[in-house]
C-alpha cells in the first residue's frame, strides 16, 4: 500500500492529463479534479493522528507537530512533507475506505469542467482543495452558479451532493472537516466514493 500512496503523492501526470481524450470528447475545455488526494489525505492525518497535527490559535492551516512542538514553518499539506513522512501513518494507509477512494481516483467521475483559472485558484484558496467548500464560498458561488447555468449545466458541480452531518442536511464547514474523528473521516471517504461512482455511471451512459 505504501507504494500506491507514494505514487499518488508524487504523480508525474495529473488525472486531468490522464483522461484528456475522454474530457475532450465531452467538450470540457478546462478541467479540475473533484476530490484531490493530497487534501483528503491531509485531513485523514489530522483525523487519525490528532497529536501529530496542530494549527495556530483559531487557524485553519494544519502544521505537523514534531517533538511536541508545532512546526509552523512546514505545512502539513505540502507535497514535500507528505512524501517524507507518509510511511509513519500506517493505520491510515491501510484503511479500506482510503483504498476504495484510490481505486477510483483516476476515473472520469472524479473530474469536473471548470472556468479558466479555477483549477489553480482553488488549490491556493486555503480550503484543502475541497469542492464542498470552494464552490460554496461567498466569493465564488455566484460566479460558479452563473458559469454552470450557461456552460456544462448537465455536469454542474452544484448538482453533486455535499457532505453533511449524519441524519442532517447541514453541510460541513472548514472547521468541521478539520476536526473530524476517525469514524467521520471514514464516512467522508465513503461519501466521496459514492459520489465518484454515481458520476462515473452518469458520464458513461451519456457517452453512449
Amino acid at each position: 500500500m505504501n507504494e500506491i500512496i507514494r505514487t499518488q503523492l508524487s504523480r508525474s501526470k495529473s488525472v486531468e492529463d490522464l483522461l484528456k481524450k475522454e474530457t475532450e470528447k465531452l467538450n470540457w475545455q478546462y478541467v479540475d479534479v473533484l476530490f484531490s488526494f493530497k487534501g483528503i489525505y491531509s485531513l485523514g492525518i489530522k483525523a487519525f493522528y490528532p497529536n501529530m497535527v496542530g494549527t495556530v490559535q483559531n487557524g485553519t492551516i494544519l502544521y505537523p507537530i514534531i517533538n511536541k512542538k508545532l512546526n509552523s514553518k512546514q505545512r502539513l499539506y505540502s507535497g514535500t512533507y507528505l512524501l517524507e513522512h507518509f510511511e509513519e501513518f500506517k493505520e491510515l494507509n491501510n484503511l479500506k475506505e482510503l483504498r476504495d477512494f484510490i481505486h477510483i481516483y483516476e476515473s472520469l467521475g472524479n473530474l469536473i469542467p471548470v472556468w479558466p483559472g479555477a483549477n489553480s485558484h482553488r488549490g491556493v484558496f486555503g480550503v484543502y482543495d475541497l469542492a464542498d467548500l470552494y464552490f460554496y464560498d461567498s466569493k465564488i458561488e455566484e460566479l460558479g452558479r452563473l458559469y454552470y447555468k450557461n456552460f456544462h449545466s448537465e455536469n454542474s458541480v452544484y448538482s453533486i451532493s455535499r457532505f453533511c452531518f449524519e441524519k442532517s442536511n447541514t453541510s460541513y464547514k472548514l472547521q468541521d472537516f478539520l476536526s473530524m474523528n476517525r469514524e467521520e473521516y471514514k464516512r467522508f471517504l465513503k461519501h466521496i466514493v459514492e459520489v465518484i461512482k454515481n458520476r462515473n455511471s452518469k458520464l458513461v451512459s451519456n457517452q453512449h
